[in-house]
């Protein structure tokens, strides 16, 4: 795709923009898209495959996983006891 700086500068002035800054801007944003083409810029397209704010609000937060932590260490000490338990029984015969 080609940008038409003469359009663009012409769009500029129409909407009151003095025909110095007009042309600026035009060479200004040539430069820019010669550097960076329409070809390898973000589309709308591109940002579909990322998470949105409703995805992020399901994934788990600190607070879930720091509570889930304490949950583990508990449900692990539980069972350390009742294993040294059992084998102090299992010890006495």
């Amino acid at each position: 795709m080609t940008f038409d700086t003469l359009a663009f500068c012409k769009r500029l002035q129409d909407g009151g923009v003095p025909p110095d800054q007009a042309e600026a801007h035009a060479r200004a944003q040539a430069d820019f898209l010669a550097d960076y083409p329409l070809s390898e810029m973000t589309t709308k397209k591109d940002l579909e495959r990322f998470a949105t704010k409703e995805d992020l609000d399901r994934f788990a937060t600190k607070q879930d996983l720091e509570l889930l932590g304490k949950t583990i260490t508990i449900r692990l000490g539980g069972i350390v006891v009742l294993g040294i338990g059992a084998l102090a029984v299992l010890m006495q015969f």
